[in-house]
């Protein structure tokens, strides 16, 4: 090799791994760990609630389990992150990242849990939580918004690098090892829009947690990796819809930029694609300024991004997974209860007299001026006799700008784990998730 007395660039695939081997829970802010904690309290929360349902129970019979806990004991889970993560998003109610279409941490959390000993300490696992939700992060700034505009599921593509570097972290794997892990991680990724409204997408989740776990214990074992499959020519970044140009900044180069705190994790408040939520929020406030009841709503205007309109497809929609991404299913059942919850997307609800009535008077409209992946939404309403209101809803509620409080964070926690346990149980396990980074060992969400 020649030295021509310049610096090497390095790929990007070296700059990924040198984060995710050099981070130390001392490098962490203490920020960083108090939004880690309330994203395990929201992501098991979501987990618990979603066990009864059919994809998970799909998912549990693949994997020739007679039960599923988050933390098993074993080390490399695979089968139980899979099912854990496609319970964590089989209700859309799994939290977003708020500078890019993706969960980071139905696909994280579910593969750390799956990959820890009893005795690790809450300080590990949260670090090694923040370092997936970085790499998915700052990967997402390279891809989006064109991955996702051509049609891949970025929580799927962008979260099997998250659980790669995660799982990396927990394993104390050397630079050189975390590089392989993300490079093989390279090979790993899918999953398509196409199937949002079906049991498939959450599926998706559960295959970038195996996925991602698969990755990082192959490469801790031994097992290589091209070294410039991410960022290199007919390298993933390239083959998958982004710009190899970009560059990113990552935040022990700056100390600054921790994705997890600008722009952000959202938790959600609605149990349904978040594309729709300001829609939903502005329903809910026009509701109650209306002089008439819903019944005697003339029609409904809603006007959002392009981003929007291709992801929420289902006009008419016939189940609640469909439901889960219909404006006028969503906002209809707004307009007639006065809100959205998981007993929303029940067939009963779906097949309510009211919210029929009303949904077939919603006409959702493309708003040019907000940019492809904008959240923003208005919402104008005509009554019968003549009256208009309308509003504009710029953020979803769990936004950075209307976070859920404390109280707010625990309630959803408990009405998630209703199914599961009785209050004074959930209470304990709500305490000891909003506390973790203060904890030994994870010993207490054993057999959870």
């Amino acid at each position: 090799m020649v030295d021509d007395g310049h610096e090497r660039d390095h790929t990007l695939s070296e700059k990924l791994a040198s984060f995710v081997s050099g981070v130390e829970p001392s490098m962490v802010p203490t920020s960083a760990f108090d939004v880690a904690e309330r994203s395990f309290v929201d992501t098991v929360g979501v987990i618990l609630a979603g066990r009864c349902e059919e994809a998970t129970t799909i998912a549990q019979n693949l994997s020739e389990q007679d039960s599923v806990t988050l933390l098993s004991g074993h080390d490399a889970d695979q089968a139980g992150a899979f099912v854990n993560a496609v319970s964590g998003h089989c209700l859309d109610y799994d939290d977003c990242y708020q500078g890019g279409a993706i969960h980071p941490s139905v696909t994280v959390i579910p593969a750390l849990l799956s990959s820890s000993s009893p005795e690790i300490s809450g300080k590990k696992l949260l670090t090694a939580y923040v370092v997936g939700v970085e790499i998915q992060a700052h990967l997402g700034d390279i891809l989006l918004p064109e991955h996702y505009m051509t049609g891949w599921h970025a929580t799927s593509t962008l979260g099997t690098f998250g659980v790669a570097a995660a799982v990396a972290t927990l394993l104390d794997l050397e630079q050189e090892e975390a590089e392989h892990a993300l490079n093989i991680a390279a090979s790993l990724p899918g999953g398509l829009k196409k199937n949002f409204g079906t049991t498939t997408k959450s599926v998706h989740a559960g295959q970038a947690a195996r996925s991602g776990i698969t990755a990082a214990v192959l490469a801790s074992n031994g097992a290589t990796a091209d070294a410039d499959a991410i960022g290199g020519t007919r390298g993933f970044v390239e083959l998958y819809d982004g710009d190899p140009s970009r560059s990113v900044t990552l935040p022990l180069e700056s100390e600054t930029d921790w994705a997890i705190l600008d722009p952000g994790i959202q938790i959600k408040k609605y149990p349904c694609c978040n594309y729709t939520h300001s829609s939903i929020e502005g329903a809910v406030h026009l509701r109650d300024r209306l002089s008439v009841p819903p019944e005697k709503i003339e029609q409904v205007t809603v006007s959002v991004s392009k981003g929007a309109v291709e992801t929420v497809t289902h006009e008419d929609p016939t189940t609640g997974l469909e439901a889960k991404f219909s404006f006028e299913y969503t906002v209809a059942s707004a307009l007639a209860k006065g809100t959205i919850t998981l007993r929303s997307f029940r067939r009963e609800a779906i097949d309510d007299p009211l919210t029929q009535q009303l949904r077939k008077k919603v006409k959702v409209e493309v708003d040019s001026d907000k940019s492809y992946e904008s959240l923003s939404s208005e919402i104008t309403i005509k009554t019968d006799d003549g009256e208009q209101v309308s509003t504009v809803v710029s953020h979803p509620p769990g936004h950075e700008s209307n976070p859920l409080s404390e109280t707010e964070l625990r309630n959803k926690f408990r009405r998630c784990t209703t199914r599961e346990y009785n209050g004074e149980r959930a209470e304990e396990l709500f305490e000891f998730l909003r506390s973790l980074r203060s904890r030994d060992s994870v010993r207490e969400l054993t057999g959870v």
